[in-house]
């Protein structure tokens, strides 16, 4: 019952609290909610793989031992570069939509109106833009990071392991965000298996 009236945008705690955003739809709160997480797993993928590279010797061929440090190695400094950006742009991204829904929230409570399947399924799919940033940041730290970085308990191998399962939620999968949004748009049908409201 209680959930069935947030989806519609009538949740009991907004009759108790004036706050706008108690009468956010559950769906686009949601969204904004579960990839913050997705952001806070991809800005540490960039920090374990900056600690990686400070601290973990690259093995060299024949006789010597070691042939320096991760950070030696250009390739490693891209791919630490390429992630903080993404995660950073991700992190963008996310504080931006959040601020979009306090704003809209606040505009739609003082007009008395409800937010649109649209506007609900634009949350949606930038939201799924931020999973996709964070994912691909998480994997340029993992592919960097090497092989030992694979090993269970490795902080790389549960960034990896953690973005990932994120990534398959239905509601952040980029395919499915841009099908929701553009039926929204045009007033179609919403697709089999997705949520609205």
């Amino acid at each position: 019952m209680a959930q069935a009236a947030v989806q519609t945008q009538e949740a009991p705690g907004g009759r108790l609290n004036p706050a706008p955003i108690y009468r956010a739809p559950m769906m686009a709160f949601l969204y904004i909610e579960t990839t913050g997480a997705a952001v806070g797993v991809a800005l540490q993928a960039v920090d374990v793989l900056d600690e990686v590279g400070r601290t973990k010797h690259v093995r060299a061929r024949g006789n010597t031992p070691v042939a320096g440090l991760t950070l030696d190695t250009p390739s490693m400094r891209r791919h630490l570069a390429e992630a903080k950006s993404l995660a950073e742009t991700a992190k963008v991204l996310l504080l931006h939509e959040s601020e979009r829904l306090m704003s809209d929230m606040a505009r739609l409570t003082a007009a008395g109106e409800k937010m649109s399947r649209e506007e609900i399924a634009e949350y949606g799919l930038n939201e799924a833009r931020v999973i996709q940033l964070c994912v691909e940041a998480v994997d340029h730290c993992f592919i960097a990071a090497g092989t030992s970085a694979m090993v269970t308990g490795h902080p790389m191998e549960r960034c990896f392991r953690d973005m990932h399962v994120m990534s398959t939620h239905r509601a952040l999968q980029i395919d499915l965000a841009t099908e929701n949004w553009a039926t929204a748009h045009y007033g179609l049908p919403a697709p089999q298996g997705t949520r609205s409201g």
